[in-house]
């Protein structure tokens, strides 16, 4: 597998993580439209030989964002929304 780096928006949404602390695979495909993530979930997003994953931060509110704008070396991003949801920490559950 070949690992990419994380594009400059990324550090607004999370950090890369060590790729055994995944909870769960994302095969970015042709197409593909969208995932919905967590906060603080942990993702490995593989296409091809290529894969990152990533630690999705604790956000207070929804928040979506490109894929490539994440990971712009990643094959098959180009189109693929990421819509990452507001973390319990901030609702009160």
């Amino acid at each position: 597998m070949s690992a990419i780096k994380p594009g400059p928006q990324a550090s607004l949404f999370g950090s890369e993580a060590p790729a055994g602390s995944t909870s769960r695979v994302v095969d970015v495909a042709p197409g593909l439209k969208y995932v919905n993530v967590d906060s603080g979930e942990t993702v490995t997003f593989k296409s091809g030989a290529s894969e990152i994953t990533f630690a999705f931060g604790q956000l207070a509110r929804t928040k979506a964002i490109a894929l490539n704008e994440l990971f712009p070396e990643l094959p098959n991003s180009q189109g693929v929304w990421v819509y990452i949801e507001r973390s319990e920490l901030y609702t009160g559950h």
